[in-house]
């Protein structure tokens, strides 16, 4: 199966989460990296991130990449960390402009607590229902084991 993996980061355990899952599914795949053209990192970026977070900021910039068409992929993968209960702006942004996924799978980072809004909330964005989803505690280091059984429910 074709898969596309699209991730978007502000302190790189997101997409450490992303490559350990690339590794362990393996297969014809694509990463891109949703980057907005206002960074997020260190600790203003952190007051902003929190700032659009909680008041509900709408589209941001993004820088563009190379085009990409969910409907080429069999399955895409969403994987983001979770804002205040809710995907970040840029993965807002970037997802409203891609849609016609056949298959979408989420996996979210976040310090606790229940994803399923954030979950719900990608549904809309990408137009499709999910067919598996994983909320990782983003505090954690090693999630190896439950990655492994998101890989199986993806497969099916």
């Amino acid at each position: 199966m074709k898969t596309l993996y699209v991730y978007f980061t502000r302190t790189s355990r997101t997409e450490s989460a992303v490559l350990t899952l690339k590794r362990l599914m393996g297969g014809d795949e694509r990463i891109v990296r949703i980057r907005p053209s206002l960074g997020y990192g260190g600790p203003f970026g952190f007051l902003r991130a929190l700032g659009s977070s909680i008041f509900g900021k709408g589209p941001v910039k993004l820088l563009s990449g190379d085009p990409v068409e969910f409907g080429d992929y069999d399955r895409v993968i969403v994987a983001t960390p979770v804002w205040a209960g809710k995907a970040p702006p840029p993965v807002r942004t970037f997802l409203q402009a891609h849609t016609g996924a056949k298959s979408t799978a989420y996996l979210a980072l976040c310090g606790g607590g229940s994803c399923e809004k954030l979950f719900d909330e990608l549904d809309q964005l990408t137009g499709c229902k999910r067919v598996a989803a994983l909320a990782l505690d983003g505090m954690k280091g090693n999630a190896e084991h439950e990655i492994e059984g998101f890989i199986r429910q993806i497969s099916g």
